[in-house]
């Protein structure tokens, strides 16, 4: 057999084994390390959506009788939310009415029909690419009316964690790949000393 053959024999078949491997060792990722990171961030998440919502209850429940799109401590606080969350929040009245919001513009669209559950969460569909997690809360409104608080967080979901792990698998592959050359001639060379010395011994035969 050439050289040239078996050094491309062993290349495919090391790189079959190792693109193989790869592909447990991504899947064992998912299974074990994002789940369990996707379990921690669920958690975090419930528990700032419930401070969240206390901080704007107690600014709601400060002024009973004011109405909601009167109330500066509670616009100075959902503008202060958003920014330090980088998201966009906003309190609608029972009819769907939007009473206060942090940002500048129309409320978000996020009827049922646009909205997608994985894992529990809501998520908008892609804005500007990306996917947006949406939150929800009741709230207690002055005058006892029930009203609702939007939080919409621009977000490329918790799969941002699979890229940087993928693209570092496949780097990995390519170098080994170019280290594959100096281990083929080091073992191609004590080869091409047997046939050079199995050659010589057939021409004294």
């Amino acid at each position: 057999m050439r050289i040239g053959k078996l050094y491309l024999k062993f290349f495919l078949s090391f790189m079959v084994i190792f693109i193989v491997t790869e592909i447990l060792i991504f899947m064992l990722f998912r299974h074990v390390v994002a789940e369990n990171l996707f379990e921690r961030t669920a958690r975090l998440i419930d528990t700032n959506k419930f401070v969240v919502t206390a901080l704007i209850q107690e600014k709601l429940q400060a002024h009973p009788t004011q109405p909601v799109a009167q109330n500066a401590a509670l616009h100075e606080l959902i503008r202060e939310l958003g920014l330090r969350y980088k998201a966009r929040l906003w309190i609608t009245a029972s009819n769907g009415t939007t009473l206060m919001r942090s940002f500048d513009g129309p409320s978000p669209a996020v009827i049922p029909t646009n909205l997608e559950n994985i894992h529990g969460f809501y998520h908008a569909k892609p804005l500007r690419g990306r996917r947006g997690l949406y939150l929800n809360a009741p709230l207690r409104l002055p005058g006892g009316e029930t009203g609702m608080l939007h939080v919409l967080l621009d977000s490329p979901g918790h799969r941002i964690a699979e890229f940087p792990f993928a693209g570092g698998l496949t780097a990995i592959g390519l170098i080994i790949a170019l280290m594959l050359l100096p281990i083929y001639r080091f073992i191609s060379q004590p080869l091409r000393e047997l046939r050079r010395h199995a050659a010589q011994v057939g021409d004294v035969a």
